[in-house]
């Protein structure tokens, strides 16, 4: 269960990809995350790629400034690819990373897990944790946001910025999935 004291929680509160090795060689293997915003305010948020090659975001609704936002009382879903050629299950049976939601509030640290043949962790089942604010980062509330947001599209068309051409170069893409299909998808985690 996650620890949703401030409003703002993953679920699943970690992604653990169990004996992904006798899968499909060369196929992603991908898992959905939803980012939950129990509170009565908009809020806006980083996201920081996991760290490994092994993993990378396939849907990631985060604009070209590198900023999201949760409306209040919604969510935003991701959808975390395994990209199994990126590992040696022979030498890493067991791959950790992290998906890192920053946000004014703190840091939402949600554990990506790769056993190759295994079904549970050595360490125990992996569970979110939280870390205080970054410092030195300007936040935007959500109307803030928007705004700039719909002052850029007015704008003629520019070179992307570089965190866009960062976002491009790691092949991250807005989500495009059926309101259909993310019901269905809650469904089963519920």
């Amino acid at each position: 269960m996650s620890d949703a004291s401030n409003g703002f929680y993953a679920v699943p509160a970690a992604l653990v990809f169990r004996a992904w090795s006798r899968g499909e060689a060369g196929q992603p293997i991908a898992r959905r995350i939803l980012l939950k915003n129990d509170t009565a305010a908009a809020l806006v948020y980083r996201l920081d790629v996991p760290e490994s090659s092994a993993f990378r975001l396939a849907c990631n609704p985060v604009a070209e400034d590198g900023m999201g936002m949760v409306e209040a009382g919604g969510g935003v879903s991701l959808e975390v690819q395994l990209v199994c050629d990126e590992i040696d299950a022979s030498k890493q049976p067991e791959v950790h990373a992290e998906l890192r939601v920053r946000t004014s509030r703190g840091v939402l640290h949600v554990p990506l897990v790769a056993l190759s043949s295994s079904t549970e962790p050595k360490a125990g089942a992996p569970k979110e944790r939280r870390s205080g604010p970054t410092g030195g980062e300007r936040w935007p509330d959500a109307l803030q946001l928007e705004e700039a947001r719909r002052r850029a599209a007015e704008a003629p068309a520019e070179k992307p910025s570089l965190v866009g051409q960062a976002m491009q170069s790691l092949h991250v893409t807005a989500a495009a999935v059926s309101e259909r299909e993310e019901l269905a998808f809650y469904a089963e985690l519920m």
